[in-house]
């Protein structure tokens, strides 16, 4: 067989594995182990799925949900899995290199013998990483990614049966052909940041961490290796407002018709009675501060005002909803703006924690959003007992409210229990948005009085029942300092998507010092596909209906005709398909944008110009109910043609 047509059957191969396997299905059926290190403390961690709990020697550091192993200390991790190498297996973790070093040392190891071993090293001198496989003879093949220190990748470790191939942040990075070893009597555990203790002793320590590290008896599916965290994928735009004044920022930028960006921002949120400024950026990335709108006097309110958040309706209307009068005991007040920010309307208390329900001290962050005919508010509340059965004190918890008219608010009598992430711990600072017919909740939490570190995602069906996924999407221990002297906190989330481009705000906090900064980070592509980076069971959000009173849009539905899969010599396809429920279909390719506008049933056709060897196309139809995916076809470009 030639070897272009090789190359070519390769990739046919690799775009229908793409197409066909179901990832969550693979990973409900395979996944024999998991360690999530959430803990806090102690020499062992609980194997989620199977009875292969870890136990660590050398008191490794227990962080937000990760483990940190010291060569100073000659910590290490070891647990009895995975042993046979000779099939299919998979292993999928995050991992941290925490400091440099000469030469090489062990990231994971799986051994019987010095002869028969699978090591995956990193190579200080290098500053990558090494796989190394003794089966009575070494073959070394290096990694071609670097290993930044102090950056968190997600790896995926995957064998076949034939090949070994390794993928870093989603893109394959090693693809051998090679002869695994097989383990003999006695077979010894995997061990973590170390050489096997049974086998000449530990050693080889890494200082390095890890996080969701997962043991497969099959290999995965390209597409289940290529996801990541979402921190990870965002790409960083730095420090927007450095040192706003004293105290957290909470903004909530969005964009008008005219592309200015526009918020409100807290202005020295340290003091007694801050207020509320008004900010303008051409970008989103540089941003102009103007006088308080809000507080002292400004806009009707003669005291503390905080925590905007923004609603843009259909119109144009710009509707502000903020804290006023008490900080954590504040009500939640609302003006409306038809001139872009320029002029407001006088205040109106639309939350009054004199008739909140029992246990609920007062009113902070939030967020509104449309559900059905109705709308729902995801509230931050101060809670007298905590919201825990114990009463262990107060704290922040969210519940959402449902109004008709956004005016009178009917606020859940329980808090949203799910979202706490720690023992007693606090959730705050909801930013909702609604993706292929669910809800995705960005939020902060941590433990009880405690200044939140991390920035979560839950995802619900009914926006009663939310389901977190296993980590943080964003940590304090992958964000740069910035202006800020030292950063203590991150916080208060905002997420919008805008031109097939996602926006996560966010603050940084200095409590020592008071200072804050808000950051951006961006996704080049819209949010129905980035949360599929950091997904949940499906099974567990179950088919509730949608909160009482509310009618949903229904989703967009259609087809695409033909194969998914086409080999072509030309420069371009069409490609045809019909869909329900849709005002607009789209089409999408690394680096291009295009879309196709559609009415209801009618069909559609596009024509997708083929720039690159491969284009890996994906088509989605959007609707008052939401965004679904159609179908995603690969076109390879070929020197004789296709069929």
């Amino acid at each position: 067989m030639p070897s272009r047509f090789k190359a070519i059957s390769g990739l046919f191969a690799l775009a229908v594995a793409l197409l066909s396997h179901s990832p969550k299905a693979e990973a409900a059926d395979h996944a024999v182990s998991r360690w999530t290190f959430g803990e806090g403390s102690g020499a062992v961690t609980a194997d989620q799925i199977g009875s292969h709990d870890m136990t660590f020697a050398n008191s490794p550091v227990w962080g937000m949900s990760e483990i940190r192993f010291a060569a100073s200390s000659g910590s290490y991790g070891r647990a009895d899995v995975l042993n046979d190498l000779t099939g299919s297996f998979a292993m999928t973790f995050e991992l941290r290199i925490d400091a440099g070093r000469s030469g090489s040392s062990v990231i994971f190891k799986k051994e019987s013998d010095p002869a028969h071993t699978l090591t995956l090293l990193y190579d200080g001198d290098a500053g990558s990483y090494v796989l190394k496989v003794d089966n009575n003879g070494s073959a070394i093949i290096p990694g071609q990614q670097p290993l930044v220190v102090g950056r968190w990748y997600s790896f995926a470790v995957v064998h076949n049966g034939r090949t070994i191939e390794i993928w870093v942040d989603g893109k394959l990075d090693i693809s051998e052909r090679i002869s695994m070893p097989v383990l003999t009597a006695p077979i010894y555990p995997l061990t973590l940041a170390s050489d096997t203790p049974e086998v000449g002793g530990a050693g080889f320590f890494t200082s390095c961490s890890f996080r969701n590290f997962t043991v497969y008896d099959s290999e995965l599916s390209p597409s289940l290796t290529t996801r990541s965290e979402i921190g990870r994928t965002l790409d960083s735009q730095g420090v927007l407002i450095p040192q706003s004044g004293r105290g957290n920022i909470e903004m909530s930028p969005l964009r008008l018709s005219n592309g200015t960006w526009v918020s409100p921002y807290t202005i020295d949120g340290l003091q007694i009675a801050p207020t509320i400024g008004w900010a303008t950026s051409p970008d989103g990335l540089n941003w102009t501060k103007h006088p308080a709108i809000l507080g002292h006097g400004a806009g009707g309110e003669p005291s503390y005002c905080a925590r905007g958040f923004l609603l843009q309706l259909t119109d144009g209307t710009i509707e502000l909803y903020y804290s006023s009068n008490g900080g954590n005991t504040g009500n939640i007040r609302r003006v409306t703006s038809a001139d872009g920010g320029a002029t407001w309307s006088e205040p109106i208390t639309v939350l009054d924690r004199a008739q909140a329900p029992l246990g609920i001290l007062g009113y902070t962050n939030l967020c509104v959003v449309p559900a059905g005919n109705q709308w729902a508010m995801f509230v931050e509340t101060w809670e007298s007992s905590g919201g825990y059965p114990n009463g262990t004190g107060n704290s922040y918890q969210i519940r959402k409210a449902i109004s008709n008219d956004r005016l009178h608010w009917t606020v859940s009598s329980s808090i949203l229990s799910s979202l706490r992430r720690f023992p007693n711990g606090m959730a705050s600072h909801p930013s909702v948005v609604r993706v292929d017919g669910l809800w995705h909740m960005f939020y902060h939490a941590s433990s009880q009085f405690i200044v939140p570190s991390s920035i979560f995602h839950a995802v619900s069906a009914d926006l009663e029942t939310w389901i977190p996924t296993p980590s943080p999407i964003i940590t304090i221990s992958n964000e740069p300092l910035g202006n800020i002297l030292q950063m203590d906190q991150v916080a208060d989330v905002t997420v919008r998507e805008y031109d097939r481009t996602t926006y996560f705000f966010y603050d940084t906090d200095d409590n020592t010092n008071g200072f804050a900064d808000l950051r951006l980070k961006t996704y080049p592509g819209p949010l129905s596909e980035l949360v599929q980076l950091d997904p949940v069971d499906s099974s567990a959000l179950g088919t509730q209906p949608p909160p009482p009173g509310a009618s949903t849009p229904a989703v967009p539905t259609g087809s695409v005709q033909g194969k998914k899969v086409i080999l072509t010599s030309r420069s371009s396809i069409v490609l045809r398909g019909k869909a329900t429920g849709a005002t607009k279909v789209t089409y999408r390719i690394v680096g291009q944008r295009a879309s196709k506008k559609v009415q209801g049933n009618e069909r559609w056709h596009i024509k997708v110009p083929l720039k690159k060897r491969i284009s890996q196309i994906v088509i989605e139809a959007h609707g008052p109910g939401g965004t679904s995916r159609l179908a995603t076809v690969v076109a390879i470009r070929t020197a004789n043609g296709g069929h």
